[in-house]
């Protein structure tokens, strides 16, 4: 081997190790996320309590202005009562309230469920770190897989291939100690 092939192999380890570096680091981020793949189960169930920790919050908004507005009507009819000096049977009012009630939701809100009194917020993420769960989530189930058996693929070729190149470099180099000594005897 000349040294100028000896030189292009050396440069050409320089970058495989170079390279080898680079996956082993993407390599390392995946290993973080193994774990939570392995919990794909607990992961999942997160995901959904999250989802309906969101909905109850964004439902109890709209609670609120549900009941925002029906106390709203329900004033202006008071005031309408007291203003026509009608008197009723506390009976019959509370009947009329209620019913009152379920019809305004019935007819302008139907689209907003009730929210369960039985519901239990566990997590009560912000809604960036709902963002990133759900990153994380997403990262396990479209690209994980594939990509981390990809890389170690990759990584394990590289590997390869550069001790072949380090077999070759260090075979090149004893050659010439060996004519030396063969030289001297």
């Amino acid at each position: 081997m000349t040294l100028e092939e000896l030189n292009l192999l050396k440069d050409e380890q320089s970058k495989m190790e170079q390279k080898r570096i680079e996956l082993q680091e993407n390599l390392k981020d995946y290993f973080d996320i193994i774990p939570f793949a392995l919990a794909g189960e607990t992961i999942m169930n997160i995901s959904e309590q999250l989802i309906n920790e969101r909905n109850l919050t964004e439902q109890k908004y709209k609670q609120e202005d549900v009941n925002s507005k029906i106390n709203q009507i329900k004033m202006e009819l008071e005031r309408q009562r007291v203003e026509e000096r009608l008197v009723f049977d506390t009976n019959v009012r509370d009947f009329y309230e209620s019913q009152i009630v379920k019809l305004i939701k019935k007819h302008f809100f139907s689209d907003i469920p009730d929210v369960p009194n039985n519901f239990e917020v566990l997590h009560d993420f912000s809604n960036s770190e709902t963002n990133e769960f759900n990153q994380l989530v997403n990262t396990i189930k479209h690209s994980f897989k594939e990509t981390f058996a990809r890389s170690n693929t990759e990584y394990s070729y590289l590997k390869n291939e550069l001790d072949s190149i380090r077999r070759k470099i260090r075979d090149a180099e004893k050659v010439p100690k060996m004519n030396i000594l063969l030289k001297c005897d």
